[in-house]
């Protein structure tokens, strides 16, 4: 069987169809459909282009495709979104290939479809390939991986969801330190335990504007999710929660999200007390999905990883906070197992100096990674003219922007203080 280029074509055929676009006229008419296409072209047409990423295999090629789009490959009426001319498809009953826009939503799904000899219209999945994907965001040096990684999950262009599209992959990614084989893993048991966990049934429980699929807690719509606890319980885990989500305006261009944790403040002994922790770690589990969506939303916009920041309050991060890092590890561990790469740094203010001098000792054993991710800054007097200049350079933040509890300009009531566990307050709720 005659060589395929890498825009999908024989030789004889892209000769043909560039003599056709010179000429300015169309291929003569398709022959009588053929009720069973050979062996060899049914292999060329469901057989993955051999070179993913687009690039010619000759020089040949290249020279002969000089005036195409300047992308590499042809991009004409006639030529299918899969690289495979119409014009064989034509010889076979299948039609011209056309791409549509799957209604224009905020996740950009796209499908194809292609006219068969009855009129009948029917679906063709169309593999990834690095061009498609760097075109989506993902940086070049990325996409063989992220490639292999969706021909693993058998992830074709425009499905989004669950959690399958280009950047949330690089995401799964990143988190497994570039391994396809741990990243697979990640992505496999995340997608199970948002279905086992009930997190359709939790997004709704605590706020409302985004629809989710029972069976892999994908999203079944554009996110516009907003907190607004509906129940008894999540009312109660609002009031005791140590996070919450900054109203930013426009203080960062790339539209991140970011979150604040006054971990030192919240009441961990009456959590504890009332038997009110797997309460908490499931309004916990909101807030690491608010932060995984709202990066993903602002990825999809900008085409480009979009990942959180994160403000930890030190204030309280003392000695006696040893006492409940069990319990906080409790709360926060579903987040490093399910939630993939969702903030690019984590800056940490008005620690104490014990807390300071602890990170100082630990600090040395971090990847050169995690310690550009962490920052522990102090003031070294109230008129330190330095300190704002430092948060804005770790956090992409401007310090007016914090609350004002925080040494910003913005309304507290954006990070209200964890209030403390009421007693009997599981009896009341039925624990």
């Amino acid at each position: 069987m005659p060589r395929l280029l890498a825009s999908g074509l024989t030789r004889d055929e892209f000769h043909q169809f560039k003599s056709f676009r010179t000429a300015g006229t169309k291929p003569p008419p398709p022959a009588p459909p053929a009720t069973t296409a050979p062996p060899e072209v049914l292999a060329a047409l469901s057989t993955k282009p051999a070179n993913p990423c687009g690039f010619f295999e000759s020089e040949d090629e290249e020279e002969e495709g000089g005036d195409d789009d300047g992308k590499g490959g042809i991009h004409e009426e006639g030529i299918c979104a899969d690289g495979v001319s119409s014009a064989l498809l034509h010889s076979f009953a299948l039609g011209p290939v056309e791409e549509h826009k799957g209604g224009d939503d905020e996740l950009g799904q796209t499908w194809v479809k292609s006219h068969t000899g009855t009129g009948e219209m029917k679906e063709m999945n169309v593999p990834w390939n690095c061009r498609a994907l760097n075109t989506e965001g993902v940086p070049l040096a990325e996409c063989q991986a992220v490639l292999e990684f969706a021909n693993a999950l058998d992830v074709c262009q425009g499905q989004n969801e669950p959690l399958c599209d280009p950047l949330t992959l690089l995401r799964f990614l990143r988190a497994r330190d570039g391994s396809v084989k741990d990243a697979e893993v990640m992505y496999r048991g995340s997608v199970a335990w948002r279905s086992s966990f009930g997190l359709a049934r939790l997004m709704g429980e605590y706020g409302e504007g985004a629809g989710y699929a029972l069976e892999g807690g994908g999203l079944t719509g554009p996110w516009a999710w907003q907190r607004n606890p509906q129940t008894k319980r999540a009312k109660l885990a609002e009031r005791l929660s140590f996070y919450s989500r900054l109203d930013k305006g426009d203080t960062l261009e790339d539209d991140a999200p970011v979150m604040i944790w006054r971990i030192g403040l919240g009441d961990f002994s009456g959590i504890a007390r009332e038997k009110l922790v797997d309460i908490v770690s499931e309004a916990f589990v909101t807030h690491l999905e608010e932060l995984l969506q709202y990066g993903r939303k602002a990825s999809f916009e900008r085409k480009r990883l979009i990942r959180g920041r994160l403000i930890i309050d030190g204030t309280g991060l003392g000695i006696d906070i040893l006492r409940h890092l069990s319990i906080i590890k409790r709360i926060t561990s579903l987040g490093k197992e399910y939630f993939p790469e969702t903030t690019a740094s984590a800056t940490i203010i008005h620690a104490p100096w014990i807390f300071a001098k602890v990170f100082d000792i630990v600090s040395p054993f971090l990847t050169p990674l995690q310690r550009s991710k962490v920052a522990v800054l102090r003031r070294s007097g109230p008129d330190d003219q330095q300190f704002g200049f430092r948060f804005t350079a770790h956090s992409g933040l401007q310090l007016t922007a914090l609350p004002s509890c925080l040494g910003g300009t913005t309304s507290d009531a954006q990070c209200p203080e964890p209030e403390k566990a009421p007693v009997d307050a599981a009896k009341e709720l039925g624990v």
